[in-house]
This record gives C-alpha cells, sequence and structure tokens, in this order.
C-alpha cells in the first residue's frame, strides 16, 4: 500500500498515521503544501498513491486568495476521487472533500477544542465504514468551520457541539471533522503555535485538552480505517 499526505502546515503533521504506516509496511510520502519550495509542496502523479490522506489547518477551505495551494489542491482531490483513490480527510481535510463534493463550509455556532464524545449517526448503517466506529466514542477536536453533508454522501457522525461530525462517499471516501490522529507531538506542536486563550462551551482547559488517556484507543481507530483502505483498495 502507498499512502501521500497533504500537510498545510508546519505545526500540524500526520499524527499517528506516518508511524502506523511505516508499521504496516506501507511506502509513505508527504506534501508540504505550505512551503514555496517545489522539492517539497508538489501535488504527486495519481498513479504513485492509493490512499490520499487530506490533513488539516488552520485555514480556511474558502480563503484561496490567501493561501493560493487550496485551488489546485481542491482540484486534485476531485481527480483523486473520481480516480478511484482512497482518500481520507481529517479537519480541513474534510471541509476540503465536502466542497469538492458539492457541499458548503461555513461557521459552526461553537468553536469545539479538546477530548469530546461523539456518536454514529442512524443512517451510519448504509455506509461500509459503519463497521469502523463505536455507537460513541471520544475523539480530538480542534475546529470554527463545520462542513455540509454532500449529496449521494452518508452522514456517519455527530455531536451536540457539532452536528456534522463525518460523512463516507461511496467505500472509498471518509471524512472526519474531528483529528483522530492526535498523537502527544502533534498536540504540543499544535499548542505551541496556536495557543488555547480562548473560552467557550466546547472548549476544554489546557490540562484536559493535554489528557492522554483517549489517545490509544484513537490511535487503534486510525490504524483499523486504514486496514479498511487496504482491504478495499488491494480487492479492487
Amino acid at each position: 500500500m502507498r499512502i501521500h499526505a497533504l500537510l498545510h502546515m508546519a505545526s500540524e503533521d500526520t499524527g499517528c498515521i506516518r508511524g502506523l504506516a511505516e508499521e504496516k509496511g506501507w511506502k509513505y510520502a508527504e506534501s508540504h503544501l505550505y512551503l514555496d519550495d517545489p522539492r517539497v509542496n508538489a501535488l504527486p502523479g495519481h498513479d504513485s498513491y492509493d490512499l490520499l490522506a487530506v490533513l488539516g489547518g488552520s485555514m480556511n477551505v474558502y480563503e484561496d486568495d490567501k493561501y493560493p495551494f487550496l485551488t489546485p489542491e481542491k482540484k486534485f482531490i476531485g481527480e483523486a476521487v473520481a480516480a478511484g483513490k482512497g482518500v481520507l480527510g481529517i479537519c480541513l481535510g474534510g471541509q476540503l472533500i465536502s466542497v469538492v463534493l458539492g457541499g458548503k463550509v461555513t461557521r459552526n455556532a461553537d468553536e469545539e477544542i479538546g477530548w469530546h464524545r461523539v456518536y454514529k449517526t442512524q443512517s451510519a448503517a448504509d455506509s461500509p465504514f459503519d463497521r469502523l466506529f463505536k455507537k460513541e466514542f471520544v475523539t480530538f477536536e480542534w475546529h470554527g468551520d463545520t462542513f455540509e453533508i454532500p449529496r449521494g454522501a452518508v452522514h456517519l457522525l455527530t455531536n451536540e457541539a457539532c452536528k456534522n461530525q463525518g460523512f463516507s462517499y461511496g467505500d472509498r471516501v471518509l471524512a472526519l471533522q474531528n483529528h483522530p490522529e492526535m498523537i502527544t507531538p502533534t498536540l504540543e506542536s499544535l499548542i505551541e503555535d496556536e495557543p488555547i486563550t480562548k473560552t467557550g462551551r466546547y472548549i476544554q482547559t489546557l490540562k484536559e485538552v493535554t489528557d492522554t488517556k483517549y489517545m490509544a484507543a484513537s490511535t487503534k481507530l486510525v490504524s483499523d480505517i486504514m486496514d479498511y483502505f487496504e482491504e478495499v483498495l488491494t480487492r479492487a
């Protein structure tokens, strides 16, 4: 299996994804889209990967003028979906997938930061990804925007703070608003870059945000998601 990650900022890497790929013996590559260096920011050829992982970032999907790499990235993601590649979107990545599939991204009523409980929707049973998720589980959140569930997609996950926490599109596209990939080094880097100074109904304290008790289960979920993609993509 070959995985290629699209990164949007230096402080937000792939979390547990790269380590899991190495453990599974997958070939791993990444593009740092935010850097002004064609040696590391170039989008790959679609024949060079099986699974595309689109990671998070503090920018908004509609800030193409401020972040010019977003325009070709959206086109690239659309091509990946059309080509039948596996596509996993996390937070900003999930929002980009929604937009590519015709959905909208808007401000959520509340910002959500920290470890929050999410729930499977009733419609999740219609998705091939359904078996990967428990009825309810705790995952990491850090977002102010929310994506629309595109036409033809299945609404998978929800919670009180943000109705649309995840969706699938066919059997090869998974978009998550949350961050199951979060591990301590990634979280420390993110907090250093974006200190938590605000408060809100769904914004946890620094002590709560840095609590590691949910990380092992979260990493296991990402591993299961990657195994699912390997099963589907090697079956083709």
